[in-house]
């Protein structure tokens, strides 16, 4: 829990060098979290994917080893050299994809899960945040409005006053005159 009020504290410093303490109008953290998240889950989706070729590449290289075939065939032949130039562009193309393995096996593509549930959890505090501002807002509201009538019925009713002790004077001093 201290993560996450660590993690409030930071991103109510930022909105507020963003900010410059005006109120935020139309944030939409949940569309940025949710976008994250997404790209995150599909990375994480690409990454098993590359996984199972490279394996297959493996496999595939293993297979195509000279010592596991026989004598070259005149039919096994013609296939091979037929579908040479697509071996060789498999094979660039398997050099490229074994120096980028590198980066999938990076620690912050395989803490992806990890960070995917926290970003849950921060995304579900924020609604809840969200929803409790959002009623204490309309109770102030409320409590302003009631405030504010009461004021006006005090400001009516001092005025009222202030006319009738000025109408019996008025009429005590006709009163008089006579």
């Amino acid at each position: 829990m201290d993560e996450l009020e660590t993690l409030g504290q930071r991103l109510d410093a930022l909105e507020e060098k963003l900010l410059g303490g005006r109120p935020a109008k139309h944030l939409k953290y949940e569309e940025a979290i949710s976008r994250l998240q997404a790209s995150l889950d599909s990375l994480s989706a690409k990454r098993e994917r590359l996984r199972v070729l490279w394996r297959r590449t493996e496999e595939l290289q293993k297979a195509l080893a000279p010592d596991l075939f026989d004598p070259p065939e005149h039919a096994q032949l013609f296939m091979v050299l037929s579908e040479q130039q697509k071996i060789l562009s498999m094979g660039s193309w398997l050099q490229e994809l074994s120096s980028l393995l590198s980066v999938l096996d990076s620690p912050n593509l395989l803490a992806v899960p990890e960070l995917s549930q926290r970003i849950q959890k921060i995304s579900k505090l924020h609604l809840t945040q969200k929803e409790q501002s959002n009623h204490t807002f309309s109770e102030v509201k409320d409590q302003v409005e009631n405030y504010n009538q009461l004021v006006c019925a005090c400001i009516v009713a001092t005025e009222k006053s202030q006319e009738h002790s000025k109408s019996h004077r008025d009429h005590n001093a006709c009163a008089d005159s006579h």
